[in-house]
């Protein structure tokens, strides 16, 4: 990933905080909580983060994924 592909993908992902972005990390599926500028630590528990190069954000309505999206 570029410097500048990740810096959209973080001013992206901030603008769409308030409304719940969920993340999967670790095979697991977690809302996003915040992120620690400028180490791009997303935290997604009140104890566990991760680098956020490591999170695949959905940013699209669970309701309308499929099974393979789901089972990625």
């Amino acid at each position: 990933m570029t410097r500048k592909d990740k810096e959209l993908l973080l001013k992206d992902i901030c603008a769409r905080l308030p409304y719940g972005v969920k993340i999967r990390v670790n095979d697991k599926i977690e809302i996003l909580e915040g992120l620690h500028m400028p180490d791009n630590i997303a935290q997604y528990d009140s104890f566990l983060a991760s680098n956020i190069e490591d999170c695949k954000p959905y940013l699209f309505p669970m309701s309308s994924m499929t099974w393979e999206q789901i089972n990625l």
